[in-house]
């Protein structure tokens, strides 16, 4: 799910404008911890680090991300202080997220935000990118999400896949791949989880 969330009031206040507490979209639980817009009372099923991470949190947080294959790492704000993307920052990521054969394609402002989201659930840790955009393949369908720069493949150095899966979950996220190393993640419309090799 996009965690989106919106500053509910902007105040005049002495020597300029200050910002209300953002508050984030409401959630419902549907099944198995899939989290999606509806109820406000559904926050309560989430635990109180989780909570406090999705209440307090505009998507502007830094986001620490290490790369496999390339031994790369980036350290950034995504996010302005509104919650609005940082062009500087996006290219940044494009970069990072670009294909071993050096193409790359803009990365989907959800995906940033539910990647930084998932990185902060364990602060002293990077969010490590096992792959990111990939290139179309000559024969192929090319229906997948990495070629729109809505998916990426992650990891959490010391955290198991399942524990990765379990929390991307509970957070919100719309797609949703368990491996034995690694999660895909993605920001489709359409919720969906799976197991894969």
């Amino acid at each position: 799910m996009r965690l989106a969330f919106a500053i509910t009031a902007l105040v005049t206040a002495g020597a300029g404008l200050v910002a209300a507490r953002p508050r984030p979209a409401a959630v419902r639980i549907v099944r198995e911890g899939v989290v999606e817009p509806a109820s406000w009372r559904a926050r309560d099923a989430l635990s109180a680090r989780d909570r406090a991470i999705v209440e307090h949190t505009l998507p502007s947080g830094r986001i620490r991300m290490r790369s496999v294959g390339r031994k790369e790492e980036l350290d950034l704000a995504a996010f302005d202080g509104n919650g609005l993307p940082r062009s500087d920052a996006f290219a940044a990521l494009r970069h990072f997220f670009r294909s071993m054969q050096g193409h790359s394609v803009d990365v989907d402002p959800r995906l940033v935000e539910l990647c930084g989201t998932l990185q902060r659930h364990w602060p002293d840790r990077p969010l490590v990118l096992v792959s990111g955009y990939r290139d179309p393949a000559p024969h192929g369908r090319n229906k997948s999400y990495h070629l729109r720069g809505m998916a990426a493949d992650v990891a959490v150095p010391g955290v198991s896949a399942f524990e990765l899966y379990k929390v991307a979950v509970k957070l919100g996220a719309r797609g949703t791949g368990l491996y034995p190393s690694f999660v895909h993640l993605d920001v489709r419309d359409v919720p969906y989880r799976w197991t894969g090799r």
